[in-house]
């Protein structure tokens, strides 16, 4: 295996699809660190091996007056794969680099589409805060219910879960999303729709979704919303014998059987 790393200045471009991306820029003269970019410079540390290439934004204040670069610059992996913890606090400073990554692009439309699951009444979502390391960014949402934009977390722990499920997914495109305790604060009543915004989002952006739950509402509503799309759903009982892991698979009808008749299947 070979693997190159190296030390690069990058600008902050967005791709026709408005995703940001890095791009690497040379020096205007040979053995000097002049760049003729007017856009500010970021440091990163760069890993290459063959057909794969990560950049790593790198902590150096001496560089674009001081600032810090964010994580939301990290070239995507080829595979992307995103989790999302059962708790639903995911780090502000996480949720503000998903958020960063799809802004003004069609995949931020889609958060706010989900949003309204919750909250009809939802409008518009942005992230607001300082720049710096030390400056906490905070969600708002536009809602026709205020005259001015609120903070997310004032519409409680569903709407927060919800925001941090779906902007996760929309980042995994082509890749991965694990969603641990997927019920965590999300009332049943709700979770039909939102099992049925995941199906569809997964099947347009490409995304294979694993979620964890011990509910017996959240196996029920996602038998539901399997039986609307055959073939995409599977559910998969976990149990121990021994030092093993026995997988026990049931298709959407063999869940529906089971959901119906009240059998045991978490």
């Amino acid at each position: 295996m070979r693997l190159d790393i190296s030390i690069g200045f990058f600008t902050e471009e967005r791709r026709p699809d408005g995703t940001k991306e890095f791009v690497r820029q040379k020096p205007y003269s040979p053995g000097h660190a002049v760049f003729m970019s007017s856009e500010p410079l970021k440091v990163a540390l760069v890993l290459e091996e063959p057909g794969l290439k990560r950049i790593l934004p790198m902590d150096y204040p001496g560089f674009s007056r001081g600032r810090t670069f964010p994580a939301a610059l990290n070239e995507k992996p080829r595979l992307p794969c995103v989790f999302v913890s059962p708790y639903g606090g995911e780090r502000t400073t996480h949720l503000a680099a998903l958020w960063d990554s799809i802004a003004l692009s069609d995949r931020e439309k889609e958060v706010v589409e989900a949003l309204k699951i919750i909250d009809p009444e939802i409008m518009g979502v942005s992230m607001v805060g300082g720049a710096g390391p030390q400056q906490i960014r905070t969600a708002i949402v536009r809602s026709r219910k205020f005259a001015a934009p609120v903070p997310l977390r004032s519409f409680g722990d569903g709407l927060n879960r919800l925001f941090g499920i779906v902007l996760s997914l929309v980042n995994a495109k082509d890749g991965f999303l694990l969603i641990d305790e997927f019920e965590n604060g999300i009332h049943y009543t709700v979770q039909l729709d939102v099992w049925k915004a995941i199906f569809r989002l997964a099947k347009l952006l490409n995304v294979q979704v694993f979620a964890t739950s011990h509910s017996w509402d959240a196996v029920e509503t996602f038998e539901k919303a399997a039986t609307l799309n055959p073939e995409d759903g599977l559910h998969i009982r976990l149990t121990r014998k021994g030092e093993e892991v026995i997988p026990t698979l049931f298709h959407e009808k063999e869940l529906a059987i089971a959901t119906r008749e009240h059998i045991e299947v978490r």
